[in-house]
């Protein structure tokens, strides 16, 4: 046996206890591997987020809320399909309406600085982009029509004069629900206002839906919690909606807090 095969098994002996040690504990917290122990990590963590449950959360300016299209309603009261609740756009359709959204991805911006030999990074500022919600059009035009108000309200197309930024701003969150439909994660976006919205196409030869992208910008985002989310819904009107067993939303995140509350892992205390 050559010297460095001494050396090896000399240290292989060393750190035999170790290494063993280091797999009881693994086995003990993760179990033997493979699909059980992934199983398990996951249900640990409530399972796996879903990209299809989320609720986007925001009422737009006041002016956007109220339908003041006379020809509309007078058409409805004609044709005989006047509802009172169309005088009022009601904020949850925008969420019901909307199809897609997203956590916008953002990043730390540095500097290098080079000391002695090594280059070192610093940070300095943080950059995000900005937030794009995509939304189903219904026959009625009826978000296509608010964010066309929205953006009027932003610039005046005829006067081309601008409104004060709190006069059409608005705070949106975005939500990850889980499968009792309650948020699980938050991102709240402070003062926020389309920018762009996008071209809607239509094709003879396509039987697709009609959506079209609206982009936000925003001062600021920021994680939110559970309790701010679900506060934000129910003033909103969301806490009126039925998600079935004949429980409204606002209920279901009562009883999800009080039993929260009589835990021993109560987070209120």
């Amino acid at each position: 046996m050559g010297i460095l095969d001494k050396v090896n098994n000399g240290i292989g002996e060393a750190t035999s206890p170790i290494t063993d040690a280091a797999s009881k504990a693994s086995q003990l917290v993760y179990g033997k591997g493979g699909i059980d122990a992934l199983r398990a990590g996951i249900q640990k963590h409530g399972g796996v987020a879903k990209q299809n449950r989320f609720q986007t959360i925001f009422t737009p300016p006041s002016q956007t809320l109220l339908n003041k299209n006379s020809q509309e309603v007078i058409g409805g009261v004609i044709s005989g399909n006047f509802d009172i609740k169309q005088l009022v756009n009601d904020p949850r359709d925008i969420s019901l309406l909307t199809t897609r959204a997203a956590f916008p991805s953002w990043n730390i911006a540095t500097f290098d600085y080079q000391s002695s030999g090594q280059v070192d990074k610093f940070p300095y500022t943080f950059i995000h982009e900005d937030l794009t919600l995509s939304f189903l059009v219904t026959n009625d035009y009826y978000i296509k029509k608010m964010f066309d108000t929205w953006m009027n309200g932003i610039i005046n197309i005829s006067s081309h004069t601008t409104s004060y930024k709190g006069d059409y701003t608005t705070d949106i969150v975005v939500a990850q629900l889980n499968a009792q439909h309650i948020p699980v994660y938050s991102y709240k976006f402070t003062k926020a206002f389309p920018v762009i919205m996008t071209a809607m196409e239509f094709d003879q030869g396509s039987t697709d839906l009609v959506k079209f992208d609206v982009t936000f910008a925003y001062d600021i985002f920021e994680p939110e919690g559970m309790l701010d989310t679900n506060k934000a819904m129910v003033s909103n009107g969301f806490g009126k909606l039925n998600i079935g067993n004949g429980q409204t939303l606002s209920q279901k995140a009562g009883s999800t807090i009080q039993s929260m509350k009589s835990s021993k892992y109560n987070p209120f205390k």
